[in-house]
Formats: structure tokens, sequence, C-alpha cells
């Protein structure tokens, strides 16, 4: 090759780096696991890639997931079908079509650091998200009605969250040990759950809006 050659062959090799590593024009990440997760039958399913992102899509209700003793290991494990492929995943993604998110549904993800919930949910089961340490940005869907018991427990990274005007139930334990420093309770709740903000030691701003 001549040297006008050669030239054009390392611009468009420095062309192709360039365009891979800009996130919006990156090529789409590779799904590692699939299956599905629906309560009674409903058609929700869930898919993992190699960025670590989780995405439960379809219509209906997630299942309940909860803790079985497994004697393979011999001790109690949660049976949520991503379980193998927990310690991957960092980012949870909820598409519109999901009505509910299940109880223990991402519990005890350490690596799980946000979640997009779209605006289809409308129940967040309870201790959805406990135990999620690294877990510092939540967006709630603007016509959530109810937050279960312990769903962010223990979430010590998390230090702000909006809640829509559409909620009514914030259960007991929902945020307890959770790394708020200020919340807003709209005027549509109706009911706080005991221990609800328990041990939010870096808590310094509650606002109760009128109702």
């Amino acid at each position: 090759m001549n040297k006008i050659q050669t030239r054009i062959v390392f611009l468009l090799v420095a062309i192709t780096i360039t365009i891979g590593l800009l996130p919006g024009l990156r090529v789409n990440a590779a799904v590692v696991a699939s299956g599905d997760c629906g309560a009674n039958g409903d058609n929700v399913s869930w898919t993992l890639d190699d960025a670590g992102v989780l995405t439960i899509s379809g219509t209906g209700d997630m299942e309940d997931f909860h803790f079985f003793e497994d004697s393979s290991i011999g001790s109690s494990r949660l049976n949520y079908p991503w379980y193998e492929q927990r310690n991957s995943i960092k980012n949870v993604v909820i598409e519109d079509g999901v009505t509910s998110i299940g109880e223990y549904s991402f519990s005890s993800l350490k690596k799980l650091n946000s979640v997009t919930i779209s605006n289809s949910v409308t129940e967040i089961g309870g201790s959805a998200f406990s135990s999620c340490s690294e877990l510092s940005s939540v967006d709630l869907p603007d016509n959530l009605v109810s937050i279960g018991r312990y769903a962010f427990s223990r979430c010590f990274s998390l230090e702000s969250i909006e809640f829509p005007d559409t909620l009514t139930t914030i259960d007991f334990c929902a945020f307890q040990d959770a790394g708020l420093t200020s919340i807003t309770i709209p005027g549509s709740v109706t009911t706080i759950g005991k221990n609800a903000f328990e041990k939010c030691v870096g808590l310094k701003t509650v606002k109760l809006n009128e109702g």
C-alpha cells in the first residue's frame, strides 16, 4: 500500500473504534440468559444481557419469589430464575405492560445500581429490592399505588426517591435502614406502615403534604 492508502486504512480503523466507544452507537448487547417470570400464567418474561441489564417485559403481573432450603449448598436461597447470574446484574428495566413487581424479585443483588420502572406498574411487592446495597437510583412509575413491606430496606446507597401522586400505601419497614436524606410524602398516601423509615439515620427532612 502507498502512503495515502495506509492513511485511509488507519483513519477507517480509528473511526470504527470511536463509533464503538460512543454509548448511543454501541452494538446491542448480547442476551446471555432468559426465561419466564409471570404470575398465574401471565405473559411476563426476562432477559439478561452481557452488559448486566436485566429486562422484564410482557403483560401482567410478575411472580412472587421466596427463600427455600437448597440441599446442594446446605442453606436457604432465593428462588428467582436469575439467581445464578445475580452477581452480574447492574441495572433492572421493567418495561411497559408489566403491572406488578413480585416479592423478593430483585432482593440481594449486590451490584444492582439503578432501576427503571414503566408507568404500567402499580404495585411493588414486599422485599422486592431489599438488601440491594449499591442501589442508588430508582425511577418510580407515575401510576404506582403501593410499596410493599421491606421493599427497599437496607438499600444503603438510596439517598433520594420521588413518590408519585397516585401512591396510597407505604407498607411497614418499606425503607427501613435505607440511605434516604429527605422525603416528601404526597397527599394521596393514606397509610404509612410501622417502622417504614426506621433506622434511616441520614434522614434530615420529611415533608407531609396535606391529605
